[in-house]
């Protein structure tokens, strides 16, 4: 009797199993299915991209900096509150226009101490300047999906004029948002030093690298 109970929870017990294995087999599949589904079909020609007015998909966005520490390595950090706008005609290019502001109070290093330092009046001092804002100027050169500007940046209240590459990465409709979307990575290099942006010369470097990821909704 009692090998006969326990031959009994045995099979009690790989008739679970194996539903647990149906069932995840069964939810694994409609996944993929679903992935395959809502995977949009990329346009990479920016030729056939929509035009429009466009909004910052904030939820699909980076602002990174780095910057030589001791000349050993690059210190990385990043900004975390963005708002940006985009209006573009792939027919009439050079009418293009990208304007983004970033809250310099969002700056995200990953140690707290030196997040207040740079907040401080020492280096963005963001109670006076919540804000550095970059405006396209002009469009100087395409070069396939590389857009080559000429951009206004302003930190601390000091505008200075500098080149911006955007290279586009493609144009689709998400299924998701039900929005048609385009998204790019943005680089620019700027001397720190021409924003007021002065301390510790020589233990951090002078050029700053400044790399975005962004999606853009279509209005």
């Amino acid at each position: 009797m009692h090998e006969r109970n326990v031959a009994h929870r045995k099979l009690k017990r790989m008739a679970y199993l194996l539903t647990l294995l149906v069932v995840g087999f069964s939810i694994s599949a409609c996944t993929n299915t679903l992935s395959r589904l809502l995977t949009p079909t990329v346009a990479v020609d920016v030729a056939s991209f929509k035009p429009g007015s466009y909004s910052l998909d904030t939820a699909h966005q980076s602002v990174l900096f780095k910057v030589k520490h001791m000349g050993l390595s690059n210190y990385v950090g990043r900004f975390n509150t963005v708002e940006a706008e985009l209006d573009f005609d792939p027919t009439t290019p050079y009418n293009s226009r990208l304007q983004a502001k970033v809250v310099t109070n969002s700056v995200d290093t990953g140690d707290n101490d030196i997040d207040q330092m740079l907040r401080s009046s020492s280096w963005f001092n963001s109670q006076t300047y919540p804000e550095a804002i970059l405006e396209t100027q002009s469009l100087e050169t395409i070069e396939g999906n590389r857009y080559n500007y000429l951009a206004n940046l302003t930190i601390k209240n000091i505008k200075k004029t500098i080149p911006l590459t955007v290279e586009f990465h493609g144009g689709a409709y998400n299924q998701l948002t039900q929005r048609y979307t385009i998204g790019f990575t943005a680089t620019m290099e700027i001397d720190r030093h021409a924003f007021d942006l002065t301390d510790y010369p020589g233990l951090v470097g002078d050029k700053v690298t400044i790399v975005v990821d962004a999606e853009f909704q279509k209005q």
